[in-house]
């Protein structure tokens, strides 16, 4: 992602977010590090990742699965409201 430091990659990210739209369609995919991890995606952009502390409480979010949701955002968090 484009920025010479994290401040401006924070905004690179915030304006990404926000030309997506509310409404989007979120893909659930494989964390490249963690094999049991499990990252959420829009288009090929991840927006977030699924905390190891809620694996359990979300255990019925598997790898493969896609959704619709509206994305909301409050600084560095991106919250995804499933429809």
């Amino acid at each position: 992602m484009p920025g010479s430091n994290n401040w401006s990659k924070l905004n690179v990210f915030r304006t990404k977010i926000k030309e997506m739209g509310r409404q989007v369609i979120v893909d659930v995919k494989q964390n490249p590090v963690d094999e049991s991890g499990k990252d959420f995606y829009v288009d090929s952009l991840c927006i977030g990742s699924l905390p190891k502390g809620q694996f359990t409480i979300f255990n019925d979010i598997q790898i493969g699965d896609c959704f619709k949701a509206i994305l909301t955002q409050n600084g560095k968090a991106v919250y995804l409201h499933t429809l």
